[in-house]
Protein backbone atom coordinates (compact mmCIF):
# COMPACT_ATOMS: atom_id res chain seq x y z
CA UNK A 1 0.00 0.00 0.00
CA UNK A 2 1.56 3.14 -0.99
CA UNK A 3 2.10 6.43 1.00
CA UNK A 4 0.68 9.76 -0.14
CA UNK A 5 2.48 12.04 -2.00
CA UNK A 6 2.05 15.80 -3.20
CA UNK A 7 -0.35 16.17 -6.12
CA UNK A 8 -1.94 12.41 -5.69
CA UNK A 9 -6.07 12.16 -5.86
CA UNK A 10 -7.76 11.14 -2.90
CA UNK A 11 -11.16 9.79 -3.67
CA UNK A 12 -14.20 11.37 -1.64
CA UNK A 13 -17.13 9.12 -1.19
CA UNK A 14 -20.07 8.72 1.18
CA UNK A 15 -20.57 5.08 2.52
CA UNK A 16 -22.41 6.07 5.60
CA UNK A 17 -25.79 8.27 4.76
CA UNK A 18 -25.80 10.25 1.82
CA UNK A 19 -24.33 13.79 2.14
CA UNK A 20 -26.45 16.50 3.08
CA UNK A 21 -25.43 20.46 2.23
CA UNK A 22 -28.19 22.15 3.41
CA UNK A 23 -27.86 24.88 6.27
CA UNK A 24 -29.47 24.04 9.37
CA UNK A 25 -30.22 26.31 12.82
CA UNK A 26 -26.98 24.10 13.89
CA UNK A 27 -24.70 23.59 10.96
CA UNK A 28 -23.22 25.15 7.77
CA UNK A 29 -21.87 21.79 5.68
CA UNK A 30 -21.90 23.85 2.59
CA UNK A 31 -19.55 25.85 4.09
CA UNK A 32 -17.68 22.89 5.71
CA UNK A 33 -17.07 21.21 2.40
CA UNK A 34 -15.69 24.04 1.17
CA UNK A 35 -13.52 24.58 3.89
CA UNK A 36 -12.63 20.67 3.79
CA UNK A 37 -11.90 20.96 -0.31
CA UNK A 38 -9.71 23.92 0.34
CA UNK A 39 -7.62 22.40 3.52
CA UNK A 40 -7.31 19.49 1.34
CA UNK A 41 -6.03 21.66 -1.99
CA UNK A 42 -3.88 23.36 0.41
CA UNK A 43 -1.62 20.16 1.54
CA UNK A 44 -0.59 19.55 -2.33
CA UNK A 45 -3.51 17.06 -2.89
CA UNK A 46 -6.58 16.83 -5.87
CA UNK A 47 -9.76 15.92 -4.56
CA UNK A 48 -11.82 13.58 -6.82
CA UNK A 49 -15.40 13.51 -5.42
CA UNK A 50 -17.67 10.55 -5.97
CA UNK A 51 -20.52 10.62 -9.09
CA UNK A 52 -23.45 9.06 -5.70
CA UNK A 53 -22.19 10.83 -2.54
CA UNK A 54 -25.83 12.37 -2.62
CA UNK A 55 -27.63 9.78 -4.50
CA UNK A 56 -30.12 7.38 -1.32
CA UNK A 57 -29.41 4.72 -3.16
CA UNK A 58 -26.95 2.84 -0.67
CA UNK A 59 -25.62 0.43 -3.54
CA UNK A 60 -24.70 3.24 -5.80
CA UNK A 61 -22.78 5.07 -3.16
CA UNK A 62 -21.25 1.72 -2.38
CA UNK A 63 -20.37 1.99 -5.96
CA UNK A 64 -18.25 5.40 -5.59
CA UNK A 65 -16.16 3.49 -3.34
CA UNK A 66 -15.36 0.39 -5.55
CA UNK A 67 -14.51 2.46 -8.48
CA UNK A 68 -12.02 4.70 -6.14
CA UNK A 69 -10.33 1.27 -5.21
CA UNK A 70 -9.88 0.61 -8.82
CA UNK A 71 -8.80 3.26 -10.17
CA UNK A 72 -5.14 3.10 -10.17
CA UNK A 73 -4.94 7.47 -10.37
CA UNK A 74 -6.42 7.48 -6.86
CA UNK A 75 -4.16 7.10 -4.04
CA UNK A 76 -6.88 7.70 -0.92
CA UNK A 77 -10.01 7.38 0.52
CA UNK A 78 -11.52 9.61 2.77
CA UNK A 79 -15.09 9.10 3.77
CA UNK A 80 -17.21 12.21 3.87
CA UNK A 81 -18.94 11.68 6.94
CA UNK A 82 -21.18 9.15 9.22
CA UNK A 83 -24.63 7.99 9.17
CA UNK A 84 -26.88 4.95 10.27
CA UNK A 85 -27.11 3.64 6.58
CA UNK A 86 -23.25 2.14 7.20
CA UNK A 87 -24.80 -1.12 7.48
CA UNK A 88 -26.79 -1.25 4.24
CA UNK A 89 -23.93 -0.01 2.23
CA UNK A 90 -21.42 -2.70 3.85
CA UNK A 91 -23.18 -5.70 1.59
CA UNK A 92 -21.50 -3.88 -1.47
CA UNK A 93 -18.08 -2.95 -0.85
CA UNK A 94 -16.31 -5.26 -2.83
CA UNK A 95 -14.01 -7.08 -0.69
CA UNK A 96 -11.90 -8.46 -3.03
CA UNK A 97 -11.21 -5.37 -4.94
CA UNK A 98 -10.03 -3.99 -1.88
CA UNK A 99 -7.66 -6.52 -1.46
CA UNK A 100 -6.28 -6.77 -4.81
CA UNK A 101 -5.71 -2.97 -5.02
CA UNK A 102 -5.17 -1.57 -1.54
CA UNK A 103 -4.85 2.00 -0.74
CA UNK A 104 -5.18 4.08 2.22
CA UNK A 105 -9.11 4.52 3.66
CA UNK A 106 -9.80 7.38 6.11
CA UNK A 107 -12.74 7.85 8.39
CA UNK A 108 -14.70 7.62 11.63
CA UNK A 109 -17.88 7.46 13.40
CA UNK A 110 -20.47 4.95 11.82
CA UNK A 111 -17.45 4.56 8.93
CA UNK A 112 -15.69 2.88 11.60
CA UNK A 113 -17.62 -0.29 11.16
CA UNK A 114 -16.67 -0.43 7.23
CA UNK A 115 -12.72 0.62 8.85
CA UNK A 116 -12.95 -2.72 10.29
CA UNK A 117 -14.79 -4.91 8.54
CA UNK A 118 -12.28 -4.22 5.73
CA UNK A 119 -8.66 -4.21 7.93
CA UNK A 120 -9.88 -7.97 9.10
CA UNK A 121 -11.64 -9.08 6.05
CA UNK A 122 -8.83 -8.39 3.75
CA UNK A 123 -5.96 -8.13 6.28
CA UNK A 124 -5.45 -4.68 4.70
CA UNK A 125 -5.09 -2.16 7.54
CA UNK A 126 -7.49 1.22 7.18
CA UNK A 127 -7.07 4.44 9.02
CA UNK A 128 -9.33 5.54 11.80
CA UNK A 129 -8.95 9.62 11.08
CA UNK A 130 -11.17 12.05 10.69
CA UNK A 131 -14.39 11.81 8.15
CA UNK A 132 -14.11 14.54 5.41
CA UNK A 133 -16.76 17.05 5.84
CA UNK A 134 -16.57 17.62 9.83
CA UNK A 135 -13.04 16.82 10.37
CA UNK A 136 -11.04 18.22 6.83
CA UNK A 137 -13.71 21.41 7.17
CA UNK A 138 -15.40 22.32 10.47
CA UNK A 139 -12.52 20.92 13.32
CA UNK A 140 -9.74 20.52 10.78
CA UNK A 141 -6.09 21.54 12.89
CA UNK A 142 -2.39 22.00 12.84
CA UNK A 143 -3.01 18.83 14.69
CA UNK A 144 -4.01 17.10 11.65
CA UNK A 145 -2.16 18.80 8.81
CA UNK A 146 1.02 17.52 11.02
CA UNK A 147 -0.35 13.66 11.26
CA UNK A 148 -0.69 13.54 7.39
CA UNK A 149 2.27 14.65 7.36
CA UNK A 150 3.72 12.11 9.52
CA UNK A 151 1.68 9.23 8.21
CA UNK A 152 3.34 10.42 4.58
CA UNK A 153 6.94 10.88 5.38
CA UNK A 154 7.00 7.24 7.67
CA UNK A 155 4.74 5.52 7.08
CA UNK A 156 2.49 5.86 9.82
CA UNK A 157 5.28 3.83 12.09
CA UNK A 158 6.28 4.51 16.31
CA UNK A 159 4.19 6.14 19.03
CA UNK A 160 1.48 8.49 18.33
CA UNK A 161 1.68 11.88 19.17
CA UNK A 162 0.21 13.98 22.11
CA UNK A 163 -3.12 16.26 21.59
CA UNK A 164 -3.91 17.43 24.80
CA UNK A 165 -4.01 15.64 28.17
CA UNK A 166 -3.69 11.88 28.88
CA UNK A 167 -3.60 9.59 31.66
CA UNK A 168 -3.25 6.43 32.78
CA UNK A 169 -6.69 4.93 33.91
CA UNK A 170 -5.29 1.27 34.79
CA UNK A 171 -1.36 0.72 34.21
CA UNK A 172 -0.22 -2.32 32.29
CA UNK A 173 1.41 -2.90 29.10
CA UNK A 174 -0.36 -4.47 25.92
CA UNK A 175 0.29 -5.47 22.01
CA UNK A 176 -2.26 -6.68 19.78
CA UNK A 177 -3.82 -5.17 16.36
CA UNK A 178 -6.00 -2.21 16.47
CA UNK A 179 -9.48 -2.45 16.63
CA UNK A 180 -12.76 -0.43 17.56
CA UNK A 181 -13.96 3.25 16.70
CA UNK A 182 -16.86 5.20 18.02
CA UNK A 183 -18.62 3.34 21.08
CA UNK A 184 -21.97 3.45 19.78
CA UNK A 185 -21.52 2.68 16.39
CA UNK A 186 -19.19 -0.13 17.16
CA UNK A 187 -21.99 -2.10 18.52
CA UNK A 188 -23.10 -2.46 14.61
CA UNK A 189 -19.68 -4.03 14.17
CA UNK A 190 -20.11 -6.70 17.20
CA UNK A 191 -24.19 -7.35 15.61
CA UNK A 192 -22.82 -7.92 12.10
CA UNK A 193 -19.78 -9.55 12.93
CA UNK A 194 -20.63 -11.58 16.91
CA UNK A 195 -17.77 -13.91 16.90
CA UNK A 196 -14.88 -11.89 15.92
CA UNK A 197 -11.78 -13.19 17.88
CA UNK A 198 -11.00 -10.05 19.94
CA UNK A 199 -7.62 -12.18 21.88
CA UNK A 200 -4.56 -10.11 21.61
CA UNK A 201 -6.58 -6.68 20.33
CA UNK A 202 -5.72 -3.11 21.66
CA UNK A 203 -9.86 -1.75 21.69
CA UNK A 204 -10.21 1.90 20.77
CA UNK A 205 -13.49 3.55 21.81
CA UNK A 206 -14.30 7.12 21.50
CA UNK A 207 -17.56 8.97 21.85
CA UNK A 208 -20.08 11.57 20.49
CA UNK A 209 -23.33 12.85 22.07
CA UNK A 210 -23.21 10.00 24.42
CA UNK A 211 -24.18 10.75 27.90
CA UNK A 212 -23.47 8.25 31.14
CA UNK A 213 -26.85 6.85 30.63
CA UNK A 214 -26.36 6.28 27.56
CA UNK A 215 -23.05 5.01 27.73
CA UNK A 216 -23.77 2.20 30.51
CA UNK A 217 -26.01 0.85 27.71
CA UNK A 218 -23.61 0.29 24.97
CA UNK A 219 -21.18 -1.31 27.65
CA UNK A 220 -23.63 -3.35 28.42
CA UNK A 221 -23.40 -4.34 24.78
CA UNK A 222 -19.72 -5.04 24.98
CA UNK A 223 -20.50 -6.84 27.89
CA UNK A 224 -22.76 -9.14 26.43
CA UNK A 225 -20.17 -9.98 23.68
CA UNK A 226 -17.49 -10.83 26.13
CA UNK A 227 -15.51 -8.24 24.17
CA UNK A 228 -13.80 -6.91 27.73
CA UNK A 229 -13.07 -10.43 28.39
CA UNK A 230 -10.82 -11.23 25.39
CA UNK A 231 -8.89 -7.94 24.86
CA UNK A 232 -5.38 -7.10 25.22
CA UNK A 233 -5.82 -3.45 26.44
CA UNK A 234 -7.87 -0.52 25.64
CA UNK A 235 -7.82 3.27 24.56
CA UNK A 236 -10.41 5.88 25.46
CA UNK A 237 -9.76 8.56 23.20
CA UNK A 238 -11.81 11.80 23.17
CA UNK A 239 -15.70 11.53 24.57
CA UNK A 240 -17.27 14.95 23.34
CA UNK A 241 -20.14 15.27 25.30
CA UNK A 242 -18.72 14.08 28.21
CA UNK A 243 -15.86 16.40 28.21
CA UNK A 244 -17.93 19.57 27.92
CA UNK A 245 -17.24 21.53 31.33
CA UNK A 246 -21.33 21.87 31.87
CA UNK A 247 -21.44 17.73 31.55
CA UNK A 248 -22.27 16.43 35.60
CA UNK A 249 -22.12 12.06 34.54
CA UNK A 250 -19.23 10.02 34.67
CA UNK A 251 -16.24 9.60 32.03
CA UNK A 252 -16.31 6.62 29.81
CA UNK A 253 -12.81 5.92 31.21
CA UNK A 254 -14.36 5.65 34.85
CA UNK A 255 -17.47 3.45 33.80
CA UNK A 256 -15.54 0.69 31.72
CA UNK A 257 -13.18 0.91 34.56
CA UNK A 258 -16.23 0.05 36.78
CA UNK A 259 -17.45 -2.12 34.11
CA UNK A 260 -14.51 -4.41 34.24
CA UNK A 261 -13.14 -4.23 37.36
CA UNK A 262 -12.40 -7.68 38.15
CA UNK A 263 -10.32 -7.53 35.03
CA UNK A 264 -6.49 -6.33 34.55
CA UNK A 265 -5.95 -5.36 30.95
CA UNK A 266 -4.54 -1.63 30.75
CA UNK A 267 -6.64 1.73 30.30
CA UNK A 268 -5.00 4.21 28.92
CA UNK A 269 -6.79 7.99 28.10
CA UNK A 270 -5.92 10.49 25.34
CA UNK A 271 -7.24 13.40 23.20
CA UNK A 272 -5.72 12.57 20.29
CA UNK A 273 -8.87 11.09 18.31
CA UNK A 274 -12.93 10.99 18.19
CA UNK A 275 -15.38 13.29 17.47
CA UNK A 276 -14.38 17.36 17.11
CA UNK A 277 -10.89 17.00 17.63
CA UNK A 278 -7.80 16.71 16.05
CA UNK A 279 -7.22 13.05 14.90
CA UNK A 280 -4.04 10.77 14.80
CA UNK A 281 -4.10 8.14 12.25
CA UNK A 282 -4.60 4.50 13.86
CA UNK A 283 -4.14 1.97 11.85
CA UNK A 284 -7.49 -0.84 12.06
CA UNK A 285 -5.66 -3.83 11.75
CA UNK A 286 -2.05 -3.40 12.18
CA UNK A 287 -0.28 -4.50 15.20
CA UNK A 288 0.32 -1.94 18.24
CA UNK A 289 1.69 -1.60 21.35
CA UNK A 290 0.71 0.41 24.71
CA UNK A 291 2.01 1.77 27.96
CA UNK A 292 -0.33 2.87 30.33
CA UNK A 293 1.55 3.82 32.94
CA UNK A 294 3.96 6.15 30.72
CA UNK A 295 1.15 7.26 28.71
CA UNK A 296 2.54 6.04 25.46
CA UNK A 297 1.05 4.39 22.51
CA UNK A 298 1.98 3.58 18.96
CA UNK A 299 2.18 1.57 15.96
CA UNK A 300 4.58 -1.58 15.39
CA UNK A 301 3.91 -2.17 11.52
CA UNK A 302 5.26 -0.05 8.67
CA UNK A 303 2.32 -0.31 6.43
CA UNK A 304 3.26 2.10 3.52
CA UNK A 305 5.61 2.14 1.00
CA UNK A 306 7.22 5.39 1.16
Amino acid sequence: MKALKVLDQIGIVSTSDPLFLEESAYEQPDIYWHNALENLSDMGFKARLGDFMLDLDTKRRASDFNYMVHRHDVAAIILSHGGDSITETLPYIDMDLFRQNPKIVMGQSDNSVLLNFLAYKTLVPTFHANNFMFGFGKHFTDFDRRELNRVASNAGYGFFPDNGPSHCVRAGKAAGRFVGGNLECFTKFLTLWPDFDFSRKILILESFMTDESRARQLLDIYRSFRVFERIAGLVVGHNSKMQQKEYKGAQLEDLVLEYTCDMNFPILKVNSFGHCVGNTLIPIGARGVMDAAACEWGSCDSILEV
